[in-house]
């Protein structure tokens, strides 16, 4: 839906130039479960170079994430990017 193709949206891990930052967060909406995936649609969007580089992880089992609830709202969130932002050049 985002037409980003990473393996993993949601990994906290992400680095940006300062003017990658300053372009693509000035922009971004969604505070919510989705923030990743608006993130990177930006940076797409923009023309930003998006690379995976791999990271050791850890759940934590304190977790607040509500599956049906989230993924709804996630589901939402997603339309919400695409269709807001449609093919508009982001710089």
């Amino acid at each position: 839906m985002t037409g980003v193709k990473v393996s993993d949206f949601t990994c906290g891990f992400k680095c940006f130039t300062g003017y990658a930052a300053d372009a693509i967060f000035s922009r971004a909406s969604i505070d919510r479960w989705s923030f990743d995936a608006e993130i990177l649609f930006l940076a797409r969007a923009g023309g930003f170079q998006i690379c995976e580089v791999p990271v050791v992880w850890r759940n934590d089992a304190d977790s607040r994430v509500r599956l049906t609830k989230d993924l709804l709202k996630s589901f939402v969130d997603l339309f919400r990017i695409r269709f807001r932002r449609g093919r508009k050049p982001l710089v």
